[in-house]
């Protein structure tokens, strides 16, 4: 990532993993995972989530608040309502709020996720294909694979991307200017049938633009509602400083260059790490060279030109330095490549017994009570030890 820290980093409501956070990761914002605490929520306030009431309040504090004053008042009529002032998972709750609640994180990227769902999708889709008894080749096999196949899946949504049309939500919105100061005006924007204003508020000067519903904040990307009042000043093109990289065509364009600077500041010029920097920018040739059979050649063409430079700059090393500095590569090289000659099998690792580790899914507080409530109600009845037995033989 070359020494940058993410944004946002989505946890369950671990305690541990929320202080190695505050300690390491300084500037990103600390969220927790909606999905985890819906799922608690089920297991803490069993009394009442099943009431229809109660879900609808809980559901619309979690996902409809987005301002910090309504979110304060509709969590205080949902515990004032269901007598749960004193509840101690809620109130434990409620004081994380800054980290789970959407009213208090418009203000900071986080693509629109509200889960750790990235990682729950990835291991589900390993946990598919792994099983015990597979060997350990089987496991590299499978995983290389797998990510073959989810590599192939992102160059199809990044060309569908590439080729997609722009969005046109914006020209159906209601806007009016309700005031106007020098060179900054600030607009309604309305929704046909929604009653949600959006005020929008646009600096004419330096073409500064920003919309309540803080989407380019969460997102990256523009609203709606600010393309609109964009639309009305009769612009043909969407301000520089409201295309993030991250969204454009060359997004994956100079990554490579970012790790290679950050390698050679710490020092690690290393043969094994120029060879990882090489293979990234080659992996991104190759990716776009294989798109049509013109780049192909193209491709070619030029690696061939350059394993000639290659070879030429070697025949030209004269200094004893270069030619030590070679020699030792070459060594350390040959040094971690396998022996041909070496016909000793690879072995799987020992297998130890896993710690609460396993494929199956993870069944939910109600499948486990009711699993054990089944097997109390059919186990027999033994007679009390102060009962009396009589026994004939």
């Amino acid at each position: 990532m070359g020494n940058r820290q993410p944004k946002s980093i989505f946890t369950d409501q671990d305690q541990a993993m929320a202080n190695a956070i505050e300690v390491v990761f300084t500037g990103a914002r600390h969220r927790l995972c909606m999905w985890y605490i819906s799922n608690n929520a089920k297991q803490h306030l069993a009394g009442v989530f099943t009431n229809a009431s109660f879900k609808a309040l809980f559901d619309k504090c979690f996902y409809g608040c987005y301002d910090s004053i309504k979110f304060e008042s509709d969590w205080a009529d949902m515990v004032e309502m269901f007598g749960l002032e004193n509840h101690y998972w809620l109130k434990r709750l409620y004081d994380l709020r800054e980290k789970w609640c959407l009213a208090f994180s418009v203000d900071f990227f986080s693509a629109r996720m509200k889960s750790s769902q990235r990682s729950e999708s990835t291991n589900s889709v390993f946990h598919q294909i792994m099983r015990k008894p597979m060997s350990l080749l089987q496991v590299i096999q499978y995983y290389e694979e797998k990510v073959e196949e989810m590599r192939r899946d992102e160059r199809s949504d990044d060309f569908r991307c590439k080729n997609g049309a722009p969005p046109k939500d914006s020209f159906g919105l209601n806007c009016v200017q309700i005031s106007c100061n020098g060179t900054t005006s600030i607009y309604h924007v309305t929704e046909d049938g929604c009653q949600r204003v959006h005020i929008v508020q646009f600096d004419l000067s330096n073409d500064e633009i920003s919309c309540s519903c803080k989407l380019f904040e969460i997102l990256g990307i523009l609203c709606k509602h600010a393309l609109r009042v964009l639309v009305m000043k009769n612009y043909k093109e969407i301000p520089e400083p409201y295309i993030l990289k991250r969204w454009s065509r060359s997004a994956k364009s100079g990554i490579e260059g970012v790790v290679g600077e950050s390698l050679h500041q710490e020092g690690k010029s290393t043969r094994s790490l120029r060879l990882s920097e090489l293979n990234h920018m080659g992996q991104n040739v190759f990716d776009k060279g294989s798109l049509s059979l013109k780049c192909t050649e193209i491709v070619k063409d030029k690696l061939m030109e350059a394993l000639k430079m290659v070879e030429e700059e070697i025949a030209n090393l004269d200094s004893v330095d270069d030619l030590n500095c070679l020699e030792e590569d070459i060594i350390t090289c040959v040094e971690e490549m396998p022996s041909p000659t070496d016909d000793r099998p690879v072995l799987d690792p020992l297998r130890i017994q896993t710690k609460g580790s396993t494929n199956a899914r993870i069944k939910s507080y109600w499948e486990k009570k009711k699993r054990k409530t089944r097997r109390v109600s059919e186990k027999p009845q033994m007679p009390h030890p102060n009962h009396m037995v009589t026994v004939f033989v």
